[in-house]
């Protein structure tokens, strides 16, 4: 029997995730309880059609497309995934291939390593034409471009290509009606990310835009950008509708998260969020460069975990990766797991399985960055200062490695034709002074001031000393990248150099001078006060004192005998201030009346008090 047709409609099933999505602290939170849930999925025969887009000569095609707009402006996209996770438990030899491997390699010599053998990539892929078992996931889009939660629904349904095409095909066949909707939808998609304050950039003109991490993404192509945002809007959307959907049913799969930048207070976050608005609102060459050297050096990259969490750099509340089985093995395991939930079969993963298998892929994945990075770094910095001296163009990023490597060398007093190099970077800062936006190049700056070498950072000094707006920019940019460090170069140069943080020194200094000639001024007439009570009123002083220095004080009184010469009254004081090792004061007084009695006993201790205070000091 088809495995299809073994999938029931309805069933009842598991735990529901309850998510509440909080858009100023970016957070989920998650509430787990037990329900019982019908499968919103009609399984039936009905061949479900679509078009696919890759790179010329891909083998892996494992999503395809299709889209309907309508008259209130929503959009449905259909979504077709390969489905190599029907076939596939943990202890066939295919999946322990795809667990070791952890991904498809696209070397830099044209050279592919499967993740899968080239059967199975074969006998899955969704070629034009042939009839496939696949994931479908069908979302509705608002005309603004949000997800419509509500409406998403999941299953396996069987499916054929009708049409493969190349990212350039979306820009020669621009008029078609497919992709005129596709393209209005990828555009819409990321503009509505924008407003959310997503680090997003398209220049369709140049061939550059950011991906779902904010990184910069330059084609070699330009003419093939349409083609990639078309696809890497639809993947996203489908994405986060499937983690939705998943999160809602307790479906046990791998989610894709992203933190945010971590702030130690209010102002740090402030000046982050208006750094990044001022790149968001500006939309050019400079404002990419901000974007792209904020979040490469502030932001950590995206994780894979077994819980749902916020996706920062996407504004979006859970995502995940769903959409590539045949080249990504965490989306093989969502989707072996997603499959053994509809067909209500035991997961290929439990709770403490999912766990284990996602920190061990993190791990991988993060120690095959590193050497990649390392691999790289040692290649491309030299080929990058050739360039820049011979007056090459080199993306922003680019730049920046060729600048560090000549300012660290320049450090060393290697070398490296200064003279050439400092000319190089005066007629960069001058581009950017003629610049119309009137952007500064922040993250070079930084690069410059943060050197050793005194004749570049004076070139950076010159270029900000007349920018007021530059110092508060390149102290955004430094709090983003560095945090409150105190080693940070900004932290020990450019307060002594910004013009605004002196004018704010200046300010705090006066404000600080005012209220200390205000508390002068009052502790002045509290003791004019205090001197006029002494002098009209020893009372009315001693009880101010009393209460100021929480004094415990008893008077004793005694009636003498009427023949007595010392008086009709006697009597006794005793104060004492508690916590301290400072003694008590004990005083005695006669005389024919109480009331001169009392007085007499105050002025002791008045006295006393000041004898003490001397003693002290």
């Amino acid at each position: 029997m088809s495995l299809l047709k073994a999938l029931s409609p309805e069933f009842s099933h598991g735990v529901q995730i309850e998510t509440c999505y909080n858009t100023q602290s970016q957070h989920t939170r998650v509430q787990i309880r037990q329900v019982h849930l019908m499968n919103e999925l009609t399984m039936d025969n009905t061949q479900h059609t679509g078009w696919t887009m890759d790179p010329e000569g891909s083998r892996d095609l494992d999503d395809a497309l299709r889209m309907e707009t309508h008259e209130d402006g929503t959009v449905t996209l259909h979504t077709y995934i390969a489905a190599p996770g029907l076939h596939l438990s943990t202890s066939s030899p295919a999946f322990k291939r795809a667990f070791q491997k952890r991904s498809t390699r696209y070397l830099a010599s044209g050279k592919t390593v499967a993740m899968l053998t080239p059967d199975m990539e074969h006998q899955h892929s969704l070629l034009p034409g042939e009839s496939r078992e696949a994931l479908y996931i069908c979302c509705t889009i608002t005309a603004e471009g949000e997800l419509l939660q509500d409406k998403t629904h999941v299953g396996f349904v069987h499916f054929c290509s009708s049409a493969r095409y190349t990212y350039l095909d979306a820009y020669e066949q621009a008029n078609a009606p497919h992709f005129e909707l596709a393209r209005k939808f990828a555009l819409m998609r990321i503009s509505s990310r924008r407003l959310r304050g997503a680090p997003t950039f398209v220049d369709l003109d140049t061939g550059e835009y950011t991906d779902e991490q904010g990184q910069r993404i330059k084609l070699v192509k330009r003419e093939e950008i349409i083609g990639h945002l078309i696809v890497q809007e639809a993947m996203i959307a489908s994405n986060e509708a499937l983690a939705r959907w998943c999160a809602e049913r307790g479906v046990l799969v791998i989610y894709r998260t992203h933190d945010g930048p971590e702030f130690e207070n209010t102002e740090e976050k402030q000046s982050f969020d208006d750094f990044l608005k001022t790149a968001l609102e500006n939309q050019d060459e400079h404002a990419l460069a901000l974007i792209d050297s904020t979040f490469s050096n502030r932001l950590k990259p995206a994780t894979y975990s077994a819980e749902p969490g916020t996706h920062w750099a996407l504004r979006a509340p859970m995502y995940m990766h769903g959409t590539s089985p045949l080249r990504r093995v965490q989306d093989l395991i969502s989707q072996m797991q997603l499959a053994a939930y509809l067909r209500q079969a035991p997961l290929p993963f439990d709770w403490h399985g999912l766990v284990q298998s996602v920190d061990h892929l993190n791990s991988a994945d993060e120690q095959f960055e590193k050497r990649i990075k390392e691999r790289f770094k040692a290649r491309t910095e030299k080929l990058f200062l050739e360039q820049l001296l011979a007056d090459e163009e080199l993306s922003s990023k680019q730049l920046r490695r060729a600048i560090k490597y000549i300012l660290r060398q320049a450090g060393d007093g290697l070398d490296i034709q200064k003279e050439q190099v400092l000319e190089r970077l005066r007629h960069i800062i001058q581009e950017y002074q003629s610049h119309p936006s009137g952007t500064v190049p922040v993250a070079l700056l930084d690069v410059i001031l943060e050197s050793s070498w005194e004749p570049a950072r004076k070139l950076a000094r010159d270029f900000l000393d007349p920018h007021d707006s530059g110092w508060k920019q390149l102290k955004a940019h430094a709090l983003a990248v560095r945090g409150d460090e105190e080693s940070s170069w900004w932290q020990l140069y450019l307060l002594e150099h910004d013009p605004v943080e002196l004018q704010e020194q200046e300010l705090r200094k006066a404000r600080q001078a005012d209220r200390q000639q205000q508390e002068r001024k009052r502790e002045q007439k509290a003791q004019k006060k205090r001197a006029a009570l002494l002098e009209t009123s020893p009372m009315a002083w001693f009880n101010d004192l009393k209460l100021r220095h929480q004094l415990d004080v008893t008077f004793t009184y005694q009636e003498l005998e009427k023949d007595d010469p010392r008086g009709q009254w006697s009597g006794t004081l005793l104060v004492n201030k508690p916590d301290t090792d400072q003694s008590p004061g004990s005083f005695e007084a006669f005389d024919q009346s109480k009331k001169k009695v009392r007085k007499q006993l105050v002025q002791d201790a008045l006295n006393w008090w000041d004898e003490s205070l001397y003693d002290h000091s």
